[in-house]
């Protein structure tokens, strides 16, 4: 008697042929050959994970702007370039918003001292859109005391001078032996106003008005008594000011 047993795929063929009136198929079973998985699942989480990341970015980035924009603080600025000695007016300046500590937005002017810097004059450049500085506002004339040098033009610069410019006045004194000495009697003046010279004769030989602020009105005998005895020059100073030492100078008469 024959054994009964399941025909394998391997005896697919041999079990048609022996049978031979007609074909038999065989089935691959689970074992031998197991269908594919589906993958459209695993296709798609990482698209949906990178969305999120991608939206989570965008979150983070949208609060950080926010919180950029809400610690900027308005401050005057330059509505257009200002040169030294622009008087200032509201058309000159315009609101802006910078980030920046509290001691460096305390050198700008605010939105709140409007009214205190207009009528100021300039005493250095400002960059247009740059935010006005409040060691650039030359004082204003009758807020302090001020004074006024008769200067020879040539002694003056040649004239070339401007309101907000800063300068220190240089007196030589002569004596009846023929001695001479000179020594600076003021640093760092702020011009307040520069007269011209007369439009006829040689203007080598005219004088010219220099009105300056005066920090200590003490000063003000010194620059007289250079006015009426001494000869007068001016030095031109930078913007913000010098404080290199001017030493004095003597030359001796004859004996």
């Amino acid at each position: 008697m024959k054994s009964l047993r399941t025909p394998k795929s391997d005896d697919a063929l041999t079990l048609a042929s022996e049978q031979g009136s007609r074909p038999v198929i065989a089935l691959r079973s689970e074992s031998n050959g197991a269908r594919p998985p589906l993958r459209s699942h695993r296709v798609l989480q990482p698209v949906v994970l990178i969305g999120i990341v991608l939206a989570t970015l965008a979150a983070v980035l949208a609060v950080g702007v926010y919180v950029s924009a809400t610690k900027r603080q308005p401050v005057l600025a330059a509505a257009r370039a200002l040169p030294a000695g622009t008087l200032l007016s509201s058309s000159d300046l315009r609101t802006t918003r910078i980030a920046a500590s509290a001691d460096v937005l305390s050198t700008f002017a605010a939105p709140a001292d409007v009214s205190a810097v207009l009528g100021h004059r300039l005493s250095a450049p400002v960059s247009a859109g740059a935010p006005l500085p409040r060691s650039a506002l030359a004082p204003v004339a009758g807020g302090q005391s001020s004074f006024t040098l008769v200067v020879p033009f040539g002694h003056a610069l040649g004239g070339n001078l401007h309101p907000g410019d800063r300068i220190s006045v240089v007196a030589t004194f002569g004596s009846d032996s023929g001695s001479a000495q000179s020594r600076a009697l003021a640093r760092n003046l702020v011009v307040l106003d520069v007269g011209r010279p007369a439009s006829v004769g040689d203007p080598n030989t005219a004088v010219i008005p220099v009105t300056v602020a005066l920090p200590d009105p003490a000063l003000a005998t010194q620059l007289a008594l250079a006015n009426s005895t001494a000869k007068i020059d001016l030095l031109l100073e930078p913007a913000a000011g010098s404080s290199a030492p001017i030493p004095s100078a003597r030359a001796g008469g004859g004996s």
